[in-house]
């Protein structure tokens, strides 16, 4: 919350400021169903997929909360945040993938244009 108060301060209108929330589908069933060692794991998966899609950008990433991620990024266009949503879920479903897990881990995204 402090970084997205210090970015919204220093806000010039040359750069579009998205802020995304993102939240694991059905992530109390894994923990329900797995134990909350196995639950602690696909956080860990999760995470690992937002650095892995992030990699290339100065993106500011942070767990918000539970099963909840916050992402604040400049972009250029509501394309570009689409483009980053996506990049995101196929690097997550590459992680499950490889990591042959028992369940699906995907995302819901929202995100908002600062203005």
């Amino acid at each position: 919350m402090r970084y997205l108060s210090m970015r919204i301060k220093n806000e010039n209108e040359r750069n579009k400021l998205y802020v995304f929330m993102l939240d694991v589908n059905k992530f109390k069933k894994i923990n329900d169903t797995f134990g909350h060692v196995e639950g602690d794991a696909a956080l860990i998966y999760c995470a690992n997929a937002l650095r892995d899609a992030n990699r290339d950008s100065n993106n500011f990433i942070g767990r918000y909360g539970g099963d909840e991620y916050i992402i604040v990024s400049e972009l250029d266009s509501e394309a570009e945040a689409e483009l980053l949503c996506n990049k995101i879920s196929l690097s997550l479903e590459k992680i499950t993938k490889e990591a042959n897990l028992p369940y699906s881990l995907t995302f819901s995204f929202g995100y908002a244009l600062y203005n």
